[in-house]
């Protein structure tokens, strides 16, 4: 889980900082959107496995 939680995390920085951005104004804003909703999906992930042991 936690090995998916990362790869998540590194598509998110993929998509938000190396990806080429599209000429389109709307479509880079979705992409920069999808971008963060994957790094945010895998934060949540990591934290949802990662808190139990911690509590």
């Amino acid at each position: 889980m936690t090995g998916i939680c990362f790869l998540a995390m590194a598509g998110g920085l993929f998509v938000l900082g190396l990806m080429p951005q599209p000429k389109d104004k709307q479509l880079a804003l979705a992409a920069q959107c999808a971008g963060g909703v994957f790094f945010a999906t895998g934060l949540l992930g990591l934290a949802w496995t990662l808190a139990p042991p911690l509590a």
